[in-house]
């Protein structure tokens, strides 16, 4: 599992006050109806956050929540952290979707906040949130609960704060912005990208005197402060999060990913957003007083494509067909959406896991009528294993583990190898057994296409060494 965003960075409108031109608070003020289409966001995202299920990556974090530390083999401590506290009132998909909602919204006035910074009008403003609003990847990442909405929030605030800091001559800013990256930091290791290539485009600017400042070196140094408890973890545990950025490469750097990034990042604006990035993206290349977001925006653009092609939402977060993120059609109808939507983090992958814990549940139930009750579940990846810890939990089923991501720090614990329910990973477990056989494939319901369907359910037995022996073999990330 990895989500993560890059910056949003508004069409600037008109010429950029200098510094001292627009001091007054009253002038960068976002417009009440800017607030509104802000409120209405997060109003649309709650009322459809219930229609279709979780996703595998909030079955994760909610399973996370429940091993809670300061660091995971595949992200910072902060998501599962929140996750746990949005379940306190009841676990739903609505429950735990409210933050990323409410982060989209703050997106939202956060645009219209750099349309003002940028010179604009009121009209401008509103139009800047408005254009936010309706922008393909916001509706897509802060519908779901994962790392994306709150990556997407903290590299916004950042930018904010540099700009305004810069543009509006406010030096406390910076104190923001470390506070912001910090959490940023904590959430997905991929802020650093940013804050390397935020430093990188004032150090090559006219801003570049800023740097002899103590307040950018205070802000850096409030987000190490913020980051330490996670860097200690990730020490002190063999640096897992260098292994697995080394499996995004390796798995986002085909020739297909290296051809359709660039086009899939514009695509993933959606029309009216893509023309206006484009034009956004030459104007703060040729206004001096933004130059330094533009060399920002390059480097962050140029390592992703360069880097791992096939993480296109690493800049744009994730983008889907205009309203394709939200789920406004029936659930009987998903499987008639175009493929790119189907397997979209917000439908095709909400779809079918308590079909996929009853079958597994069945089958169970079936070894244990045949006098060879299951006496563990091991699965392919995080996905199936936390929809059965999650809502398997009435079906008594056996412990759930995994040799994926954080799945496999958390280890096999006292559980038994000798009659194993297998889901999604007979070949991983085959070379370690006497005997693995397939008992029935899973398909999704409702004529859904997505990455999970189908899955092969099956049964291994006579295993060659214990669990404790096998885990080193087993470990997988992605």
């Amino acid at each position: 599992m990895d989500q993560a965003v890059g910056p949003t960075v508004p069409t600037p409108r008109a010429a950029v006050p200098q510094a001292g031109q627009a001091s007054g608070s009253s002038s960068d003020r976002v417009p009440a109806l800017a607030w509104l289409i802000a409120a209405a966001f997060v109003a649309v995202e709650l009322a459809v956050s219930g229609r279709y299920g979780f996703m595998q990556d909030e079955l994760y974090f909610v399973e996370a929540s429940r091993h809670l530390a300061f660091g995971y083999v595949d992200q910072p401590p902060l998501a599962p952290l929140l996750t746990r506290v949005a379940e306190l009132p009841g676990l739903s998909p609505t429950a735990i979707r409210i933050i990323p909602a409410l982060a989209g919204g703050a997106v939202v006035v956060a645009a219209a906040r750099f349309a003002a910074l940028f010179g604009a009008g009121r009209l401008g403003r509103v139009l800047a949130a408005l254009t936010m609003a309706c922008t393909p990847f916001l509706l897509g990442s802060d519908h779901v609960d994962n790392t994306t909405a709150l990556d997407l929030l903290a590299w916004t605030v950042v930018l904010l704060c540099v700009t305004t800091a810069l543009l509006r001559d406010r030096p406390r800013w910076w104190l923001g912005a470390g506070v912001a990256a910090g959490l940023g930091l904590e959430t997905n290791d991929l802020m650093l990208l940013l804050l390397i290539a935020v430093g990188l485009g004032v150090l090559l600017s006219r801003q570049a005197g800023v740097l002899r400042t103590r307040w950018p070196w205070l802000g850096a140094a409030i987000a190490a402060v913020i980051w330490v408890p996670n860097l200690i973890w990730q020490a002190t545990h063999g640096w897992p999060q260098l292994a697995m950025a080394s499996a995004l490469h390796q798995q986002n750097n085909s020739v297909g990913n290296y051809l359709g990034g660039l086009p899939a990042q514009l695509v993933y604006l959606g029309l009216v957003g893509a023309a206006l990035a484009i034009a956004g993206f030459i104007k703060l290349w040729r206004t001096p007083e933004l130059r330094f977001l533009a060399v920002a925006v390059t480097v962050v653009v140029v390592y992703v494509l360069a880097w791992v092609p096939g993480k296109v939402y690493y800049t744009d977060g994730v983008a889907l067909i205009l309203l394709a993120g939200l789920p406004f059609v029936p659930i009987g109808d998903v499987h008639k959406l175009p493929a790119s939507s189907q397997h979209s983090a917000t439908l095709g992958d909400t779809v079918g896991w308590p079909q996929l814990v009853r079958a597994v549940a069945a089958q169970d139930a079936a070894r244990a009528r045949a006098g060879q009750p299951p006496t563990s579940i091991f699965t392919g990846y995080y996905g199936e294993a936390a929809a059965l810890d999650v809502l398997g939990s009435a079906d008594h089923l056996p412990p759930v583990l995994s040799g994926h991501n954080a799945f496999w720090m958390w280890g096999p614990g006292h559980a038994s190898d000798r009659t194993v329910l297998v889901v999604d990973a007979l070949g991983r477990l085959r070379p370690y057994f006497a005997s693995c056989r397939l008992l029935t494939t899973y398909h999704a319901p409702y004529q859904v296409h997505n990455d999970w369907t189908p899955i092969q359910i099956g049964v291994c037995t006579g295993p060659s060494a214990s669990w404790h022996t096998l885990w080193p073999r087993l470990k997988h990330y992605q």
